[in-house]
């Protein structure tokens, strides 16, 4: 498992234009294309199980609050617990435990 460099990047630099303040001038357009890429790529890793909503959701609205999304890397600790997550196996864990209970199992 690979570290996700380019979605990592891709936070890390939103979060430094929010503490630049280009949200000011930029009216939150970057944190919405930021939530859109970001967001594409939470749920495409499998993460459904972990509750990849929770934590994108919150990220979101913690980017979208005034002042406290300037203040906080709300993306970028998203982009490393969603990586955390998945290369412990937390997400290969939880998966599995609801396919088992999803299909029964005849013995």
């Amino acid at each position: 498992m690979e570290f996700p460099v380019g979605m990592f990047t891709l936070a890390l630099l939103n979060d430094i234009a929010d503490y630049a303040g280009s949200d000011l001038v930029l009216m939150r357009i970057p944190d919405l294309i930021t939530a859109g890429i970001l967001g594409t790529w939470m749920f495409s890793k499998g993460v459904k199980a972990t509750s990849p909503t929770t934590r994108y959701l919150t990220a979101l609205v913690v980017e979208l609050t005034p002042f406290l999304g300037d203040v906080s890397p709300a993306w970028t600790i998203a982009v490393l617990i969603t990586y955390y997550k998945q290369k412990n196996g937390i997400v290969n864990k939880a998966m599995n435990i609801a396919s088992k209970k999803a299909i029964p199992t005849k013995k």
